[in-house]
């Protein structure tokens, strides 16, 4: 079986393997969602411990905690609860037959053999 993409599900066939995973929006990513949650809380803490005479050190040990959480979170999601791709990524790989609107584009991609 030749190297296959079709949208909006993917499916990625290289030798005996295949995998079909959904196309999703970026907008709908966990791992999008998580690092922005992570950012905001860390501005936040940052932005508004002053107000609360929260210690610079201690700001920073808890924004520490919270890029900590976030990177342990986003690992987590994208190992254990990844079951879509981007239209970019989908157009990363060995894609075929991109239907128009989806705003990704199709290079040729050397496979190994």
């Amino acid at each position: 079986m030749g190297n296959v993409v079709t949208l909006p599900r993917k499916t990625i066939a290289m030798a005996d393997h295949a995998a079909v995973v959904e196309v999703q929006s970026a907008w709908w990513s966990k791992i999008n969602w998580t690092q922005a949650v992570g950012f905001v809380c860390s501005a936040i803490s940052l932005f508004f411990g002053h107000q609360y005479d929260v210690p610079l050190d201690l700001q920073a040990q808890i924004v520490l905690v919270i890029q900590g959480i976030t990177a342990v979170v986003t690992w987590v999601l994208k190992t254990f609860f990844s079951s879509t791709v981007t239209p970019n990524s989908a157009a990363q790989g060995a894609v075929v037959d991109l239907p128009p609107g989806t705003g990704a584009t199709v290079e040729p991609v050397k496979m190994a053999a």
